[in-house]
């Protein structure tokens, strides 16, 4: 996801018609993909963006917090919403096709009004190295 000499799109802000907006990074190699929140002493907000629509499945083996986990359709509706899902968790999967999932701190979606149904316009943000 190079855009120009030094510049990467890292980075999206997410809003949503509840009138949420949530600043995401984006995990770019298969590896920063594999390894996710992971490797984080605390949770934040990432956005993972697949390359199709389909059933997703997201793990938690690893991950020593909760996240809430809002799957995403290719043209931005909420398919599903999962709260809190539990650390160490093998696998989570969405109830419905998806292309992207945004993960956040637990109890994040609920606060935020986030739910099925609801619309996500995802734009990219440019961030220098």
């Amino acid at each position: 996801m190079v855009a120009s000499r030094g510049v990467r799109l890292r980075a999206a802000r997410i809003a949503f018609s509840s009138g949420a907006l949530i600043d995401a990074e984006i995990p770019v190699t298969p590896a920063e993909m594999l390894d996710g929140l992971r490797s984080r002493a605390k949770p934040s907000p990432m956005l993972f963006v697949f390359p199709a629509m389909g059933p997703l499945a997201m793990t938690m083996s690893g991950v020593t917090f909760p996240l809430d986990m809002v799957f995403m359709s290719d043209n931005g509706k909420v398919v599903d919403v999962v709260s809190e899902a539990a650390p160490g968790r093998l696998m989570v999967h969405s109830r419905a096709a998806a292309r992207y999932c945004l993960e956040l701190p637990p109890g994040w979606a609920a606060g935020m009004g986030i739910a099925v149904g609801d619309r996500a316009m995802v734009t990219p943000m440019i961030r220098s190295r």
